[in-house]
């Protein structure tokens, strides 16, 4: 990505590069990490999702502080720094703030998975959708002075570490234009998110995810089809649990499914399409695992029968 002539500035690549190398070396760390607490992170996983996430922030807020004059190892190698727009360093609060809004995307990015409300989880998708778009926008395309939203909301430059200081450009107004055309399809999808899979039913997801200890949040994404003159109902119920050996436990899928029956028995008409998704892992910092499990319930004449669909794992 060519740059404006900035001699001062530090350029997309030997930020893209910085930012690389710091990502490996906290990477492993976290992948490490996870092993050894894979059990422990899968049970409390809203608790270790946030530990990790500000272990992380930890990392790069000390480091691009004063307190290592601007510069994580990344940095270090590719001889970039962070400092604020007199070219002082920054404080470790202004830099704590700085990579919170740099990595909240990344390293929250699966705490919406226990969240029970459906609509709350929209929301906070959207919050860091909006920020990550936005952040890599203009991480790629703001040539003048390389500053995106992290930057600006802390008044920080990376810059070059030997290269005397220069007036630095502003920003090119038209990219405010840009900005407002990606937040507006951001908006439209999580608005048609929010229109197409409401979260419904609140008293019989609460009843749901009593009557099984192991689960953590029970979510339902429900959509009503009209087709060939028919209309029936779709619904996926999207259940974490506190155990991976439970993903592929048919007898907890089944005991879900009556359970449901047993609650909302209108749910399981022959007319309506039910899915259920048992799921499990955890994230810690940038370490990712996830784990999905799918049965169709359905009620036949012998009672409620479940059948295992398709599997699938996100690790990294």
């Amino acid at each position: 990505m060519q740059d404006i002539q900035h001699p001062y500035i530090a350029g997309f690549w030997l930020r893209f590069f910085a930012a690389f190398i710091d990502s490996i070396l906290v990477a492993v760390v976290c992948y490490v990490i996870s092993l050894c607490l894979k059990n422990t992170l899968t049970t409390y996983p809203i608790l270790f999702t946030c530990i990790g996430f500000i272990l992380v922030a930890a990392y790069f807020a000390i480091c691009n502080s004063h307190f290592n004059q601007g510069q994580t190892f990344g940095k270090q190698i590719l001889k970039i720094k962070v400092v604020d727009l007199n070219g002082q360093y920054i404080s470790l609060y202004a830099s704590f703030v700085r990579a919170v809004l740099t990595y909240a995307p990344s390293c929250l990015m699966t705490v919406t998975l226990y969240i029970d409300s459906l609509v709350v989880s929209i929301f906070i998708n959207f919050a860091l959708a909006t920020i990550y778009a936005f952040t890599v926008y203009l991480f790629v395309f703001n040539r003048h002075n390389r500053r995106t939203v992290h930057d600006y909301a802390t008044k920080t430059i990376v810059i070059h570490e030997n290269v005397a200081a220069s007036p630095i450009q502003t920003i090119w107004k038209g990219h405010f234009a840009f900005l407002g055309i990606i937040l507006a399809l951001i908006v439209t999808y999580f608005f048609i998110q929010t229109q197409v899979y409401t979260g419904t039913q609140q008293d019989t997801l609460v009843k749901l995810k009593q009557l099984q200890s192991n689960i953590l949040t029970t979510q339902i994404a429900s959509q009503t089809i009209h087709e060939d003159g028919k209309t029936f109902i779709m619904a996926i119920y999207n259940v974490q649990v506190d155990d991976l050996n439970l993903l592929y436990n048919s007898d907890f899928a089944q005991r879900f499914a009556e359970n449901l029956n047993q609650i909302s028995p209108q749910t399981l008409n022959e007319n309506n399409f039910i899915l259920l998704g048992v799921q499990a892992g955890y994230q810690f910092g940038f370490a990712n695992r996830n784990e999905i499990n799918m049965y169709q319930i359905e009620r036949t004449d012998q009672g409620v029968e479940v059948t295992e669909q398709v599997s699938t794992l996100n690790q990294f």
